[in-house]
């Protein structure tokens, strides 16, 4: 009986990895369904009011600093969003009666909740990035071929982890985030505004270049609504 055991173990075990992998399939179905279409939002970690009653003229000074590790046209699409609200763009910031400053602090994938976090931190604050990602393993007791089974299984299990869970169904997140420091005069004196805004674009198996125009679009048309 004793010289069974490794045999039923390995049934159990194969057993069990079959019933985990049509988990993983179920659970990759209902993220590609519930994350199927692209998703773009735009967070920021303070509201930010102007004084319009008091505005002395519509002018805009616009200055765009990148200290991100990506290269992006973020100027252009600002720019084009502060006229369409009927703002005039001048060279001079002694002449404009909004100061834009901003600053692009990271472009690329993130994890959401690490996301909200900074921007929750708001304007100034440290900014740590990166995806959040995390590996199956498991332990079996009992020594030489049982042990040598447990990791044949778990590798094959963390493979189709991958497999099922990651390259079919990946539910990514990208982001721009940036600090803004927006200097309001009026007719009363001058006043500072400060606040951290990020835009997101979320989707199944979602690629930079698919959508780093939406989501810069989405950046400069929040920061321009300010007007």
């Amino acid at each position: 009986m004793m010289g069974r055991v490794p045999g039923i173990q390995k049934i159990v075990l194969m057993a069990a990895g079959c019933v985990m992998l049509v988990g993983l399939g179920c659970s990759a179905t209902q993220v590609a369904l519930e994350k199927k279409d692209l998703k773009v939002q735009t967070k920021m970690s303070q509201s930010i009011f102007l004084d319009l009653d008091n505005q002395i003229e519509k002018s805009a000074f616009l200055e765009i600093k990148n200290t991100s590790d990506k290269e992006i046209d973020f100027d252009t699409p600002v720019r084009k969003a502060i006229e369409n609200r009927g703002y005039k763009i001048v060279d001079n910031a002694k002449e404009a009666a909004y100061i834009y400053q901003v600053n692009v602090l990271y472009v690329g994938e993130a994890d959401p909740a690490a996301l909200r976090t900074a921007v929750h931190a708001g304007y100034g604050s440290a900014w740590g990035g990166g995806a959040v990602g995390g590996a199956v393993g498991y332990g079996l007791g009992g020594t030489g071929r049982s042990a040598a089974l447990g990791a044949g299984i778990g590798g094959f299990l963390v493979g189709a982890t991958e497999l099922v869970t990651g390259s079919l169904t990946k539910d990514v997140t990208f982001a721009v985030m940036t600090d803004l420091q927006l200097t309001e005069k009026t007719s009363k004196g001058k006043k500072i505004h400060q606040a951290r805004v990020a835009s997101t674009a979320e989707q199944v198996n979602l690629e930079w270049e698919e959508t780093k125009d939406p989501l810069v679009q989405g950046l400069a048309k929040s920061l321009g609504g300010l007007l």
